[in-house]
């Protein structure tokens, strides 16, 4: 008994954790497109740094799905 109690937590616990993760990469998602749409607006001297915090959220994005 014991044993399927652990393993429904266990189940339970990596549900709650892909819905965060889901929850996580929305938000990056989200991030992402308003960069993206001041980069086509931003002036030469702004794109540079809009740029370097989109690697920073590609780069989240893709560690968020290899954990």
């Amino acid at each position: 008994m014991k044993k399927i109690y652990a393993n429904n937590q266990n189940m339970l616990q990596e549900d709650n954790k892909e819905k965060e993760d889901e929850d996580i990469m929305a938000q990056l998602q989200k991030k992402l497109k308003i960069l993206e749409a001041k980069l086509s607006h931003a002036k030469e001297s702004e794109k540079a740094a809009i740029q370097a915090q989109i690697g920073v959220l590609l780069s989240q994005m893709v560690s968020l799905l290899d954990t």
